[in-house]
Order: structure tokens, then C-alpha cells, then sequence
């Protein structure tokens, strides 16, 4: 999971609508839509409470992280708050507060958790399933269709397994040789690309999973690229961020948050 730093999510609440209307042009489904189809779920959240609880472990608090995973929430339909209390304490408050469901992240994982039906969804691998969601609605589906993976980490792992369940073709680049074997050990139909030029100038539909920004051109890329991209930061430069603005799917938070919330509902 990519540590966000302030800036990354300053002002992310009141862009949520427009977001949501963005979503909707692109994938034909807006926030809740694409949450609810990634995590199978049919139900709207009826007001279920959410308790986000500050953690203060390793680097620290991110400023506006926890308020803004409620106010996520909320604009989803949940009744969301964050606890006065950090840590275990916060937990505490939480609990005793009688919350559905409870949000906490710390360094390395961030979890929803709903105590009263032991469910537990992680940020890492919901945002991996919303996003190559988001993918197969704004690409009309994903049956028989060539898709590129950059990126064999737990995001990239969980995208895959809901890409190859949706009848894609998925060819996968990643530096690191040994994650690409891997997710090729664990689903044999995979490719694996060694050029990643090459690779995308073969492919419109396009994953990206890495934490690396704006390391993809325009010049390889396809006019008809699509590209759904959960890595922070960005991976397209300036140049050609505008050239696929309406082709790209991205946020820092939304997408797998939205995910998370459904999956424990």
C-alpha cells in the first residue's frame, strides 16, 4: 500500500460528485455502482455506522486521511465518523460505540472490518478488484480481450484473478522478473512481456499497479487505450494524461475505499 502524504487528498470530499459523475460517462456506472458489482453485493448501504480510527504507528498520522475515508463513506450512504481516540483506544470507542463496521491503516495495511459478521476486507486487494471492475465496465467487458497488467504486486495479483475470471487474455510486465513468474506460477495462461514499449503498442486495455509516476509516454500507446490505473502516483507524464483524459481511470482513495465498505456490509 502507497503511504498518501496530505496533499494527495486535500479537497478529495468536495470532488467526490463530479468524480461520480466522471465515473458514470466512463464506466456506465458511477462510485457505488462499481463497488457494489466488485464486491457482489446488490444491498445499498441503509446507514450502516462506520468508525474510522486514527492510527498513530510508524510514520504517523496523515493529516485528512481518516476524514476523508468517512467522508467517502458517507457520500456512499453510510452514517460515518472518526474517533476521538487513536489506536487501541479509538478501537475501544469504536466497539462501544456500537459501529458495523470499522477503517484503520497504519504503515502497511488498511483494513474494513465488520465485527458482528467476522468480515475483513483489505485496501490492497479490494482496490485491485474495483479497479479491474471499473476496467471490464469501461471496456464493455473483458471476455477473449488482450489486457496489460504493469505490476505483480497484492494489487496487481487481486486485479488479475477478476480479469482472467472475466475471460481476459493478460500479459504482464513488472522489473521485478520474480513477481511476474510468479503471478504466472498461480495462473498459467498468463504472458509474460519483457519490453514494456512493446507491450503497449499491442494493448488498448491497460492496468497499472505500480507506485512508479509518470514513466508511460504517449508515443507507444493506442488511440483507443484505456487505461485503469490505482497506482500512486499517476503513471502517465503531463503530455499524456491530457491526451487520455477521458480514458483514464484514477484516484488515491475512492475506488478501493468504496470496495472496502461493500465488501463488509
Amino acid at each position: 500500500m502507497t503511504r498518501l502524504v496530505e496533499v494527495d487528498i486535500a479537497d478529495l470530499t468536495e470532488k467526490l460528485a463530479k468524480y461520480d459523475l466522471y465515473l458514470k460517462e466512463v464506466c456506465g456506472k458511477n462510485l457505488e455502482g462499481i463497488a457494489k458489482t466488485a464486491a457482489k453485493k446488490s444491498e445499498s448501504p441503509a446507514a450502516a455506522r462506520v468508525a474510522v480510527v486514527p492510527v498513530t504507528s510508524g510514520l504517523g498520522i496523515i493529516n485528512g486521511f481518516s476524514e476523508t475515508v468517512a467522508g467517502i463513506a458517507n457520500f456512499l450512504g453510510y452514517s460515518a465518523r472518526v474517533t476521538n481516540e487513536t489506536d487501541i483506544a479509538g478501537i475501544a470507542e469504536a466497539v462501544s460505540g456500537q459501529c458495523d463496521i470499522l477503517m484503520a491503516a497504519d504503515d502497511e495495511t488498511f483494513i474494513a472490518v465488520n465485527p458482528k459478521k467476522r468480515l475483513v476486507s483489505d485496501n490492497s486487494e479490494a482496490t485491485g478488484r474495483g479497479y479491474a471492475t471499473a476496467l471490464s465496465l469501461a471496456a464493455g467487458g473483458l471476455e477473449s480481450r488482450d489486457v496489460l497488467l504493469l505490476g505483480a504486486g497484492p494489487v496487481g495479483r487481486a486485479a488479475a484473478a477478476v480479469m482472467l475470471l472475466g475471460g481476459a487474455r493478460l500479459t504482464v510486465y513488472d522489473t521485478d522478473a520474480g513477481k511476474a513468474e510468479s503471478l504466472r506460477r498461480s495462473h498459467p495462461s498468463v504472458r509474460i512481456a519483457r519490453n514494456l514499449d512493446e507491450a503497449l503498442s499491442e494493448h488498448s486495455l491497460l492496468f497499472d499497479a505500480t507506485p512508479s509516476g509518470a514513466f508511460i509516454r504517449k508515443e507507444p500507446l493506442r488511440q483507443d487505450a484505456i487505461l485503469s490505473a490505482p497506482g500512486v502516483p499517476l503513471c502517465l507524464d503531463s503530455e499524456c494524461e491530457e491526451w487520455m483524459r477521458g480514458r483514464v481511470l484514477h484516484d488515491v482513495l475512492e475506488i478501493g475505499v468504496a470496495t472496502m465498505l461493500f465488501d463488509v456490509t
